[in-house]
């Protein structure tokens, strides 16, 4: 599946430009945003964002719930289909090959 795809050192620059002054969002975003920090130093190029993370945002908004990952925070929205349907997934690139935005 990912045996074709570009390398990070070769998205790095365009996934850089996209993501400037944009504000890093992520359930429990301090491990997404230190893998992508990560990535991006590894290829020479320097990155920060303001983070925002749903779990915490989640803790401070329902304080109420013992429960903030994205099971609860699914059930609780009443969405139809259970989480175990859902898979997150980064896409730079249309499967027609051109830059998703």
């Amino acid at each position: 599946m990912v045996a074709g795809a570009p390398s990070f050192a070769s998205l790095a620059d365009t996934l850089h430009e996209l993501l400037a002054d944009a504000v890093f969002v992520a359930h429990n975003a301090r491990f997404d945003y230190g893998f992508v920090r990560n990535a991006f130093r590894r290829c020479g190029v320097a990155f920060e964002a303001e983070v925002l993370c749903t779990v915490k945002l989640s803790r401070a908004l329902h304080p109420e719930h013992a429960r903030h990952g994205l099971d609860a925070l699914i059930a609780r929205a009443k969405e139809p289909a259970p989480v175990d349907e859902y898979r997150v997934r980064v896409a730079i690139y249309n499967d027609d090959g051109s830059l998703r935005v």
